[in-house]
C-alpha cells in the first residue's frame, strides 16, 4: 500500500477521533432530571454510531500496518482494543467536562458500537475476497473453454 492511503487513512483516523473528543467536550445541563426514552435511545445510538464508525476506520489505518498483516487473527483484536481504550478515555475527559458524568455503561455501548463495526469490516473483505476468487476462477474458465 502506498504511504499516501496509509497517511489518509491516519488523517482519517485521527479527524474522526478528533469528531468525537468534541462531542464529548460540549457541556450538558446540569440538571438532574429523567430524560425521555427517546432521548435516551438517540443519544446511545449516536454512541454506537460513533464506535461503529470508529472500528472501521481503525481497521482501515491498521490494515495498512506491515507488522498487523501477517497477524491476521491479532489484528481484530487490536482494533477492538484500540476502540475501548479510546471509550475507557473519552469517559474519563467526560468527567471534567460540566455537566457530564463519564459511565462504564457508555464504554460498554461504545465497544458493542466498536464490534458492529468490526464485523462490518469483515463482511466487506470476506465479499472483497470473494469477489476477487471469482474473478480468477472466471479467467480460468475462459482459458479452458478455449
Amino acid at each position: 500500500m502506498q504511504s499516501s492511503h496509509r497517511r489518509l487513512r491516519g488523517i482519517l483516523l485521527l479527524l474522526w477521533m478528533g469528531i468525537i473528543f468534541g462531542f464529548s467536550s460540549i457541556p450538558g445541563s446540569g440538571s438532574s432530571y429523567t430524560p425521555p426514552l427517546w432521548y435516551i435511545l438517540e443519544r446511545k445510538g449516536a454512541h454506537v454510531t460513533e464506535y461503529c464508525i470508529l472500528a472501521v476506520l481503525a481497521a482501515l489505518f491498521f490494515s495498512t500496518q506491515i507488522f498487523l498483516r501477517k497477524e491476521k487473527r491479532m489484528f481484530h483484536w487490536i482494533v477492538l482494543l484500540f476502540c475501548i481504550a479510546y471509550a475507557l478515555s473519552d469517559e474519563i475527559h467526560q468527567i471534567f467536562v460540566f455537566g457530564r458524568e463519564g459511565r462504564f455503561t457508555d464504554v460498554l455501548i461504545d465497544a458493542g458500537g466498536a464490534i458492529l463495526g468490526m464485523i462490518f469490516f469483515f463482511l466487506c473483505q470476506q465479499k472483497k475476497i470473494h469477489t476477487r476468487f471469482q474473478k480468477f476462477t472466471r479467467f480460468f474458465k475462459q482459458k479452458a473453454s478455449r
